[in-house]
């Protein structure tokens, strides 16, 4: 027999071999039993969303939330979003809902939520795992002061406010600064505390800080059209209220020349000129990850750590430079490009 002869039988008995082997596989496949990674797809998980009112920040952090779960998690998940409209008795009725109703987790964005939703915990003695969003000093507000408590049923991801670098960007960016004006709901402690801290930081710079108070979004035309003269910048938190209300900022603002700080990346693309923070979608995000420790990890929440985002970002909308008094020529807006120019 040839060579060439031989190399065809080869080959033939190479490649029926291979069928054979492949056509075995693929049997013993479909033999074998189920998984319990194939079980486990099965699993379906509630889960209750509480938010105190609709903004676009808010809204990423809840999609944020919902999406991680939906791709990341081995489960199905079934939502309820719970959404207060500004109205604190509404909050508490649906955070009550939330809580005895037929859901594995409630997910609560920003601190009037959280802290509602644990005081109902503790007072019908629900454990219920609760992960927080968007929620400045937790430990000092008393949300997981004993981590070492098994019946603390909390954890979440932490807000982390940098008024120091805040207000550093904005002196290189608008150096003649004198005169900022607060708009703020101070029926919130935290709202309240970061008003001090900013008085301590400008103090200290010589820049005087006017505050105005408005408990509805209602309210901020009127509060801020009779008190917006003689500023040089009006400054928004995180303040739900105002970043409801947002609109009616940008139009004074606009109709006075006067720069709009605000204290978040997504109020840029409603109409003010400067935003300075974390991407809000990123809540969600870590605030999944833990959800997806308690529920597929069996984890309780005293198990998980409390984390904060800290990606901090400068934010400028280019196109109200002009209207909100902020000089910055093309070589500035294409350097800054680089942190993002909308």
């Amino acid at each position: 027999m040839n060579k060439l002869m031989m190399s065809v039988i080869l080959n033939v008995a190479l490649v029926c071999g291979l069928g054979y082997y492949h056509l075995k596989t693929k049997q013993q496949k479909k033999a074998l039993p189920a998984t319990a990674s194939i079980k486990k797809s099965d699993k379906k998980y509630n889960v209750a969303i509480l938010t105190p009112v609709t903004h676009p920040s808010l809204e990423q952090i809840e999609n944020g939330f919902k999406e991680t779960l939906q791709k990341s998690g081995e489960a199905k998940y079934n939502f309820t979003v719970f959404n207060a409209n500004g109205k604190n008795t509404l909050l508490l009725a649906q955070a009550e809902e939330a809580l005895q109703g037929d859901y594995d987790l409630l997910f609560t964005i920003a601190q009037n939520p959280t802290q509602i939703a644990k005081e109902i915990s503790q007072k019908k003695k629900i454990d219920k795992p609760i992960v927080f969003a968007a929620v400045s000093n937790p430990v000092g507000i008393d949300l997981i002061a004993n981590r070492k408590n098994s019946k603390n049923n909390l954890t979440g991801v932490e807000e982390i406010n940098d008024f120091e670098l805040q207000i550093d960007l904005l002196q290189e960016l608008k150096a003649d600064v004198k005169n900022i004006l607060l708009l703020y709901n101070p029926s919130s402690e935290q709202l309240e505390s970061d008003k001090k801290k900013l008085e301590t930081i400008l103090n200290k710079r010589n820049i005087n800080l006017k505050t105005v108070e408005a408990y509805n979004t209602n309210e901020i035309y009127h509060k801020l059209s009779s008190t917006i003269e003689g500023n040089d910048v009006v400054m928004v938190l995180k303040d739900n209220t105002i970043v409801s209300g947002l609109e009616a900022v940008v139009k004074l603002c606009n109709r006075h020349n006067v720069t709009l700080l605000a204290t978040d990346l997504d109020s840029p693309e409603r109409g003010a000129v400067l935003g300075f923070g974390v991407k809000e979608y990123d809540f969600g995000v870590h605030g999944a990850q833990k959800a997806l420790q308690i529920l597929e990890k069996d984890k309780k929440p005293t198990e998980v750590p409390t984390t904060p985002v800290t990606d901090q970002k400068l934010r400028i909308n280019a196109q109200m430079l002009e209207s909100q008094a902020l000089k910055l020529s093309d070589l500035d807006i294409f350097l800054y490009s680089f942190t993002e120019v909308l």
